[in-house]
Formats: structure tokens, sequence, C-alpha cells
């Protein structure tokens, strides 16, 4: 992953800050059986040098569990309102003893979640170290130049041209 590449997975990811964070999981009873379990969960940062990503996590948590299994994840994020979609795949790693770090990616948003602070037995820290990264950036037309390509379509009409999209992979 080049500097610009990396520079611009930052820039597509820095203002959506929460994502669909995936694992597998096993299903109870039918352990020879396994899904892909998501959840929402706020990237506290992606990290341009060392190319990885931070959260916090409830050290007992299923998700922790589900890590102890298969360390493989997938972190989607996307905003919508500006037509930008990004799936990263990488490798996690649970970690609940470098507290200065934890101090380091503490917001007061954390305390929402983890009222005891940085020094709760049960924060811990998962660190994605990012192996594959696919984007869509989409430089969409606005809501009347999608009603009037709509429009045309239906009377017979040449629609508009599409809008110009960005779509690309990153690999490490």
């Amino acid at each position: 992953m080049s500097s610009s590449e990396v520079h611009k997975l930052n820039q597509l990811i820095n203002d959506i800050r929460v994502g669909m964070f995936t694992t597998m999981k096993k299903l109870p009873g039918r352990e020879q059986e396994e899904y892909l379990h998501s959840r929402p969960m706020y990237a506290l940062r992606f990290d341009e040098n060392e190319r990885k990503m931070y959260f916090f996590s409830s050290w007992h948590s299923l998700k922790n569990t589900e890590l102890d299994k298969c360390n493989d994840v997938n972190i989607s994020f996307s905003d919508p309102t500006k037509n930008v979609f990004v799936s990263i795949s990488g490798e996690a790693v649970q970690n609940r003893s470098d507290r200065q770090k934890m101090r380091e990616l503490w917001t007061p948003m954390c305390k929402t979640y983890f009222p005891k602070g940085v020094d709760d037995p049960e924060l811990s820290l998962i660190v994605v170290t990012v192996k594959h990264v696919e984007y869509w950036d989409v430089h969409s037309r606005t809501m009347v130049e999608e009603a009037k390509a709509w429009f045309t379509e239906k009377v017979g009409m040449a629609p508009p041209a599409r809008p110009e999209s960005d779509h690309g992979t990153i690999e490490l």
C-alpha cells in the first residue's frame, strides 16, 4: 500500500467514524457451522504509518470471544449522503495491557461505553492490521439530476451521462 493509497483511505473514512465490524461466529449447538456476525463499532483512529485501526471493546464481550477463534475481520464504512463506501479486511489482535495507547486513544465519547474510564479492567483494545481495502467513491448527481434522468428515460429520451465513479482496491 503506497502512502498516497493509505492517505486516500484515511480521507474516505475520516468523517464516518462508525463501521460495521464483522467477525465469524459459531452457531450455538452446531459448532461446525459458522456465520458472519456484524455490529457497529466506533473507529478510534486509522494510523497511516502503521496501517492499523483501533477500537475499544469489553474484554469479555462476544466479539472478543469470536476473535479468539478467528482473527480475520472486515469493517465496512458507508456515507450514503456522499456516496462513499469502504470495505476493509484485516487481522485483529486483542490487547488489554497497553494502557498508554488506550489513554492516547481515549475520547470523552468512550466514557459512554466505559464509564470507569481507561483504567477499567474490562477495557480492551482491538488492533486491526489492514490487509485489503475496496472502496467506491461515486461523485453522484443531485436529487434533481436523478429525477431528470429517471424522467427522460421514462419518456424515451436519452438519459444524462452517468456520474463519475472512483472504485479501487488497495493491497498490503
